[in-house]
């Protein structure tokens, strides 16, 4: 963990020790973050008022399932209908060095994704992205997220739609540690699922299926 990094990331921002989670990808309906601070974001705020979700994206103007209007607008009138609003902080689209730093200063990664119509989430890459970093994620079991998150080793996995267990997910891991042996786990996982050996698996398959 580069603890330099995430020093300065809090120190830039103004973050302090502020417990913080931390959303990153482009702001679309179906990464669910409108539903996660109506429906779960104000019970963990009951557990830990000082927590701060983080949220690193931009609008997603050209997305094939977008909805007309900014997701970003509507981000902030759930968190001012739910009372969260000074738990949110945008810092829009970050350069690499800033992302990097902001996976090591957090102390989640949330990943809410909700199920929507001809809108399915893909591989799950920011949770495997996420792990590379030593950082953990809650996320619900959609879609490919399954295989971007050891369920109970680099993360928790949540049946989708539960925001109780969801907060009770989130609350639980802010409670721990990031110590070296969940660090190693994080990126462990996410070195095993790195593209080259992928490439190697899936070519190790093709010719046995040819055999």
């Amino acid at each position: 963990m580069d603890a330099k990094a995430a020093l300065e990331l809090r120190e830039r921002f103004d973050f302090g020790q502020r417990r913080l989670l931390l959303s990153v990808g482009r702001l679309t309906q179906r990464k669910g973050l409108v539903e996660f601070i109506t429906k779960a974001l104000p019970a963990i705020l009951s557990r830990y008022p000082d927590a701060l979700l983080v949220i690193i994206g931009d609008e997603a103007v050209d997305a094939l399932h977008g909805r007309a209007g900014s997701e970003r607008e509507r981000i902030l009138v759930a968190a001012r209908m739910a009372g969260t609003e000074q738990s949110l902080r945008f810092l829009g689209r970050c350069d690499e060095a800033t992302l990097g730093a902001a996976y090591q200063a957090a102390d989640v990664h949330i990943f809410p994704v909700i199920e929507l119509p001809d809108d399915v989430e893909g591989f799950g890459m920011v949770a495997l992205e996420s792990a590379a970093h030593g950082l953990p994620t809650v996320a619900f079991a959609v879609g490919g997220v399954p295989d971007a998150v050891q369920d109970g080793h680099t993360g928790t996995l949540v049946e989708p739609g539960n925001y109780v267990a969801l907060h009770t997910a989130v609350v639980r891991q802010l409670a721990q540690v990031r110590d070296g042996a969940s660090i190693t786990a994080c990126r462990a996982f996410a070195a095993d699922k790195a593209w080259p050996l992928f490439g190697e698996r899936l070519c190790g398959l093709l010719s046995e299926s040819h055999r």
